[in-house]
């Protein structure tokens, strides 16, 4: 197999499925073997991947499971996507959420090491790891604690680093702003949801006052940036480091909601009810790193990369309305 991704079904791994087959690569996605009945819109069932991609059961949590999937099929590259990235969700489940990824990491690599495979594993964190920590981000800003999610995926990077530098494990971890792209239906984030609001033409209320600030890296260039790790991991060169992406901006979540609003002429007020706690009140991150390490840099500006995203909204909204949206 050339390609293994762990949270295949999700937005970024959805893309990475798409991508992978259009470089002719043979793509497996992991599925649990006792999955959830709820079934979420997503790019993945829309556009009918799972007809293209092998789908294996696996509990990542479970070693011996794991070490047998990458012993039969001995992936080239690895993509680490698995997590509750819902924050409210993994308060309630701290255990699925740690396994999920840092357990899931910890067992894939070990698996690679004792069956001493050349596998590339692209690991992927958040940029929620630079919890209290002043802006901009910096790869080599200490760790400090926060909710479940957070150690999770601070746990999940510092096994990255260790099996890199100590082991030698082509490793890199990869730390990302905020994604977007019309394919992300999580309504919980900002972008999918204003769209969703405007296109039913009912109110947008913000859980904060608005003055939050994010980072963000549109979808395309998410999946650009594989290019440039796996590149790295191919000359033996980084191994356990951490590289951030994004479009390098810090923008308040209102002046969000107001440019989608401006995108499609929309002009009723926004409503803030300030309810969210335990959130990140600024995040930017520094990409200085991966420009003069990898020579990364985002494609599309942010701006155009917002336009197109409206635009697709509309056309998916459009296209797949009772799969989305449910009316």
């Amino acid at each position: 197999m050339d390609v293994l991704i762990t949270g295949g079904t999700g937005f970024l791994g959805s893309h990475l499925c798409e991508y992978f087959l259009e470089k002719k690569a043979s793509v497996g996605i992991l599925t649990r073997r006792q999955a959830s009945t709820a079934v979420k819109p997503s790019m993945f069932g829309l556009l009918k991947l799972s007809d293209r991609v092998e789908q294996i059961p696996c509990e990542l949590e479970n070693f011996a499971q794991v070490c047998e999937l990458m012993a039969q099929h001995q992936p080239h590259v690895v993509v680490h996507l698995a997590a509750v990235a819902d924050v409210n969700q993994s308060r309630q489940m701290p255990l699925q959420t740690f396994n999920a990824s840092a357990t899931g990491l910890l067992n894939i690599a070990e698996a690679v090491r004792q069956l001493e495979l050349e596998t590339r594993i692209v690991n992927h964190i958040t940029d929620k790891v630079y919890f209290a920590n002043p802006i901009p981000f910096v790869e080599d800003m200490p760790f400090h604690t926060g909710t479940i999610y957070e150690i999770a995926k601070q746990s999940q990077d510092q096994l990255g680093a260790f099996y890199g530098k100590y082991y030698g494990l082509r490793i890199i971890n990869v730390r990302c702003g905020n994604f977007f792209g019309a394919f992300d239906f999580d309504f919980n984030r900002i972008v999918p949801y204003v769209n969703r609001q405007i296109f039913l033409d009912e109110p947008i209320v913000l859980r904060s006052d608005g003055t939050m600030t994010r980072d963000f890296l549109y979808i395309k260039d998410a999946v650009r940036l594989h290019d440039q790790v796996l590149n790295a991991l191919d000359r033996n060169e980084h191994l356990g480091e951490a590289f951030n992406f994004s479009n390098e901006i810090k923008r308040d979540v209102l002046s969000i909601v107001e440019e989608i609003a401006a995108l499609h002429g929309h002009t009723d007020q926004v409503i803030l009810e300030p309810t969210a706690s335990q959130e990140i009140p600024d995040m930017t991150l520094s990409c200085a790193k991966a420009h003069k390490v990898l020579g990364w840099k985002p494609h599309y500006p942010f701006a155009d990369a917002l336009a197109e995203t409206c635009n697709g909204y509309l056309d998916n909204f459009q296209r797949f309305r009772r799969e989305i949206l449910g009316a």
